[in-house]
C-alpha cells in the first residue's frame, strides 16, 4: 500500500470538508447579517437574525485561521480563502439595481431572451430607480412576492446572448419555482456569479506560470469583485477574456516542445466565450498570434491565417449589419476634426476618474452627476492603496522564464491601447459635443489593463520579489473589507 499517497487524500478530503464549512459560514453568517441590518430599525438588534449572523461568522473566523497555515501552501487556495468573504459581501451588502447598469441585467436574469421587451416581475423596480437604504429594502424582501403579476419592459440588454446570464437564470428559474420573494432571487443569482468567478479564478492562478501575485492582486480588485457578484453581464464576460488570457500566457510559455490538442481546445473554448459573451472584447483575441510558432504541423500553419481571416471578415460583416448605426457614427467620429481634441480633452479631464472608478474608489452606480447618486458609494483612500499594492504585485512577479519577444510585448501593449481606443469610441456614441466624454466607466478597460500588464512584467529581480503572496493576501483583504464597510455605512 502507498501510505503517502493515502495520506495526501486523507489531506485533500480533510480540507474539502473544512473549506465547504468555510463557505456555508461566510453565506449563512453574512446572509444573517444582511437580514439583521435590514430589519433591525424595527426590530431591533436582539433578533434570531443576529444570532445566526454572530455564530455563523464566528466560526468563519475560525475556520479561516485554521485553514490559513493550508491555504497558503498554494496561491490559489490561498485565493479562495480570501476572496470567498469579499465576494460573499459584495453579492449581499451592495443594494441591488446599484451595480453599473445591473438593472437591465436583472430584467434578463428574470427573462432570458435576446428580445425586447422582456417579461418581468411587476413587483421588481423600474430601471433608475432605488433603494436607498436597507430599511427599505427589508420590506421588499419581506413583502409577498406574486409571480403571476407582470409588466413589460425595454431595458432587455437584447444585444447580449443568453448564455451570458445561464448560470443565474437557472437560479431565478428554480427559485419562481418555489415562489421565493424576487428580491431573495437576485442575491441568489448574484451569488451563483460569485461563485463561478471563485471557481476560474481558482483554475487561473493555478495555471499561470508566472505573474500569480499580479493576477492576485489584480482579481482582487473592489470594482472587479463588485462586477462578478451581481447580475451584471460583466461577471461573464471578464472570466471569458481573463480565461483565455491566462490560457494565452500558459501556452506561449509551455516548454514542452509540442503542446497537447487539449491546450488548444481550452484555448478555443475561451475564444468561443468571448465571441458569445462580448463583440467588444474581440480584438483582445488577436494576441494569440504569439502562439503562431507553437504551431509544428505545415498544413496548420498555413489554414490558421486563412481562417483567423476568414472569420475577422465575417465578424466584422455581423457587426456592420447587427450594429450599423453605432458603426457609422464611430467611423464618423473618426473622421472628423474634432476626434483627437475630444480624446485629449477626456484623457486630461476625465482620466483620473477613470483611474478612481477602475480602482474601486466609486462603486455602485458611477455617474456622479446623475440623479442616482443616492446609490453611488464613494470609498476614500483605499483606491490609492489598491494602485500601489498593483504596482508592487507587478515588481514583486519576476520570472526568470518570461522571454517575451520585444515584437511580442510591443505587439501586446498595442493590442491594449487599440482595445481601450475602441471602448472609448464605441462609448462616445458619436461625440455629441465638442468637449470630453464624461460618461466613460472605469470597469471598461480592466480587461485590456490585464493583458497590457502581463506584456510588460519584469524580466529582472527587483527587490519587491521577496514579498510573499500572503502579504498581497493580508493588504487586498484589507482594502476590500474597508470598502464593504463605506458600503455599508452608505446605504445604513
Amino acid at each position: 500500500m502507498d501510505f503517502p499517497e493515502v495520506g495526501m487524500r486523507n489531506d485533500r478530503l480533510k480540507n474539502g470538508i473544512l473549506f465547504s464549512l468555510y463557505f456555508l459560514c461566510i453565506v449563512v453568517g453574512e446572509a444573517g447579517l444582511l437580514a439583521s441590518i435590514c430589519f433591525h430599525y424595527g426590530a431591533g438588534w436582539f433578533t434570531f437574525d443576529t444570532a445566526l449572523a454572530v455564530v455563523f461568522l464566528a466560526f468563519a473566523i475560525v475556520l479561516f485561521f485554521m485553514l490559513w497555515g493550508r491555504a497558503c501552501r498554494k496561491d490559489q487556495t490561498l485565493f479562495v480563502l480570501v476572496a470567498a468573504p469579499l465576494l460573499v459581501g459584495f453579492a449581499l451588502f451592495m443594494m441591488p439595481f446599484a451595480v453599473p447598469d445591473e438593472f437591465t441585467h436583472i430584467n434578463r436574469v428574470f427573462d432570458n431572451r435576446s428580445t425586447c421587451p422582456l417579461t418581468t416581475p411587476a413587483q421588481l423596480l423600474d430601471a433608475y430607480t432605488w433603494i436607498g437604504s436597507y430599511d427599505v429594502l427589508g420590506g421588499f424582501m419581506s413583502a409577498d412576492f406574486d409571480y403571476s403579476l407582470t409588466k413589460e419592459t425595454e431595458y432587455c440588454a437584447a444585444s447580449y446572448s443568453t448564455v451570458n446570464y445561464l448560470p443565474p437564470a437557472l437560479v431565478v428559474a428554480v427559485g419562481k419555482f418555489f415562489g421565493i420573494n424576487g428580491y431573495v432571487l437576485i442575491f441568489a443569482a448574484r451569488l451563483s456569479n460569485a461563485a463561478l468567478y471563485l471557481v476560474a479564478c481558482y483554475w487561473m492562478i493555478g495555471k499561470l506560470p508566472f505573474g500569480r501575485k499580479f493576477a492576485f492582486v489584480f482579481l482582487l480588485n473592489p470594482m472587479l469583485l463588485q462586477q462578478e457578484a451581481s447580475c451584471s453581464v460583466d461577471a461573464l464576460c471578464n472570466i471569458a477574456i481573463f480565461g483565455f488570457v491566462v490560457q494565452l500566457i500558459a501556452m506561449r510559455f509551455d516548454e514542452r516542445s509540442s503542446l497537447p490538442v487539449r491546450e488548444w481546445v481550452v484555448l478555443a473554448a475561451f475564444i468561443a466565450l468571448v465571441t458569445v459573451c462580448k463583440y467588444a472584447y474581440l480584438p483582445l483575441v488577436l494576441s494569440s498570434v504569439v502562439l503562431y510558432p507553437k504551431i509544428k504541423t505545415r498544413a496548420v500553419r498555413i489554414a490558421v491565417p486563412i481562417a483567423a481571416s476568414v472569420l475577422a471578415a465575417g465578424a466584422l460583416a455581423f457587426i456592420s449589419l447587427r450594429y450599423g448605426t453605432l458603426v457609422a457614427k464611430a467611423a464618423q467620429a473618426i473622421c472628423s476634426d474634432s476626434f483627437l481634441g475630444v480624446l485629449g480633452a477626456t484623457v486630461f479631464e476625465e482620466g483620473m476618474t477613470v483611474v478612481w472608478q477602475f480602482s474601486g474608489g466609486n462603486l455602485g452606480w458611477p455617474y456622479m452627476n446623475h440623479a442616482g447618486t443616492i446609490v453611488s458609494v464613494y470609498v476614500p483612500v483605499c483606491w490609492i492603496v489598491f494602485l500601489v499594492a498593483l504596482g508592487l504585485s507587478v515588481l514583486a512577479s519576476f520570472d526568470e522564464r518570461i522571454r517575451f519577444k520585444r515584437w511580442e510585448r510591443a505587439g501586446l501593449v498595442a493590442l491594449g491601447l487599440l482595445e481601450s481606443l475602441l471602448l472609448y469610441i464605441a462609448l462616445g456614441e458619436g461625440f455629441s459635443g465638442p468637449g470630453p466624454i464624461t460618461w466613460l466607466q472605469g470597469r471598461y478597460f480592466i480587461p485590456p489593463v490585464f493583458l497590457m500588464l502581463f506584456a510588460l512584467m519584469l524580466t529582472r529581480k527587483t527587490p519587491f520579489e521577496k514579498i510573499p503572496m500572503k502579504a498581497f493576501a493580508v493588504v487586498m483583504l484589507a482594502i476590500n473589507v474597508v470598502s464593504l464597510m463605506f458600503v455599508i455605512r452608505w446605504f445604513w
